[in-house]
């Protein structure tokens, strides 16, 4: 293992994460350890970890599967990681010779690299303390144990920090192993899938490299861009057509004002200009016509002005009437004779009332204001008086 990490290009950051577990899978590795010790599995299992930190921070060159790491983990796990059970305490003391022998060759290994002097008696090693004094085998176990249960912490702590199902982090290596198989299976499929639509795409390229080829829904908007162009274009040439006549017509135009009008054309304004003014002298009539009939429409209402106090004249009426009724000194005969003067008086007022009326009708007819003409019409009308132009005018209206 430090023969793999003193080499540049096997940093832990670019060595994958099966060679930090099994550096004897390394064909460069000259001496290959059969039974690493707990020093060592923990330098590898601290330099997966680093690994992983450098993955997660986007340092590392090469990609891992996280399922391809949590194998390895898990297989480092059962092979290296599993609690045995020493019977004898012989083999208890071969096992501690063993891992004092290893570590004592690993601590002189690292002190002729750092050329530093060892003057103590007691080697520390990774929570590990080797000491000239005599162990016991039982506290030897326990101390084997507790190392043993903290790498595998380390590890899940590890696993933890994989993107990965919570269940895989405890899975054994058979399961990891059929859970890889599902994996390539899935990508597999999606990398046919995506061969597929890549000779597709390689397929098209091919056909846009041609110059004559064109996409058909490109083609299609390319075809209806054409044609709107040429429509275009025959709008164009019909405008400068029309255009060319209009500027023909105002230069015959303006030539013939500059050379004046011909006989014709003036005997024809001539003509044209008599038969305005036979027409306006008509209308002067019709005019002087209206306004004579509306000033003596306004003498009559003038003349008329008693018509203003009609109701006081009527409330006058109405009490002469009241009071002869009330009198009681008088006989029937003589209440008949005041009572029928008294509504000769009113038919009489009925009579200019509605003269006054239709006046007024006309008046309104005159000016244009045919509703309230026909308001006042029909008033007069149901007063008594009767004019077969003003009847005429109302049916008229009505059957409208």
């Amino acid at each position: 293992m430090p023969e793999i990490l003193s080499d540049p290009s096997t940093e832990p950051v670019n060595v994958s994460v099966e060679y930090l577990l099994f550096p004897e899978l390394v064909t460069r590795q000259r001496k290959v350890l059969e039974s690493p010790s707990l020093a060592e599995l923990r330098t590898r299992v601290e330099a997966v970890k680093e690994r992983i930190e450098a993955r997660l921070q986007s340092q590392v060159a090469a990609y891992e599967h996280p399922l391809s790491i949590c194998f390895f983990l898990a297989q480092f796990q059962e092979k290296y990681l599993q609690i045995e059970a020493v019977s004898s305490s012989v083999g208890k003391a071969a096992r501690f010779v063993i891992d004092q022998k290893k570590i004592a060759a690993e601590t002189r290994a690292r002190k002729r690299k750092s050329k530093k002097s060892a003057q103590k008696k007691t080697i520390e090693n990774e929570n590990l303390t080797i000491t000239t004094e005599p162990v016991t085998t039982e506290q030897l176990t326990e101390d084997r144990k507790k190392q043993l249960r903290s790498l595998h912490r380390m590890i899940q702590s590890i696993k933890s920090k994989l993107e990965i199902e919570s269940k895989l982090r405890s899975a054994s290596t058979e399961q990891l192993q059929f859970e890889m198989a599902r994996q390539l299976n899935k990508i597999s499929a999606e990398f046919v899938t995506d061969q597929s639509d890549q000779s597709l795409l390689l397929a098209e390229i091919e056909r846009y490299r041609n110059p004559d080829f064109m996409h058909p829904h490109h083609r299609l908007a390319f075809e209806q861009a054409v044609s709107e162009l040429e429509h275009l274009r025959r709008e164009f040439r019909r405008e400068r057509k029309r255009g060319d006549l209009l500027e023909s017509e105002v230069r015959r135009l303006t030539e013939q004002i500059i050379e004046g009008p011909s006989p014709s054309v003036r005997n024809e304004q001539l003509h044209e200009l008599e038969s305005l003014r036979r027409d306006y002298q008509l209308i002067s009539q019709k005019y002087d016509m209206l306004v004579t009939k509306n000033i003596e429409l306004s003498n009559r209402l003038e003349d008329h002005s008693h018509v203003k106090s009609l109701e006081q004249a009527l409330d006058k009426v109405r009490d002469r009437i009241n009071a002869a009724i009330r009198t009681d000194d008088l006989t029937n005969e003589m209440l008949i004779v005041r009572i029928r003067r008294e509504i000769e008086q009113l038919q009489r007022a009925r009579i200019y009332l509605g003269k006054a009326v239709f006046d007024l009708g006309m008046l309104y007819l005159r000016l244009g204001r045919k509703e309230d003409a026909i308001a006042e019409l029909r008033a007069a009308k149901e007063l008594g008086v009767n004019d077969p132009e003003a009847n005429r005018f109302i049916e008229n209206q009505t059957d409208r």
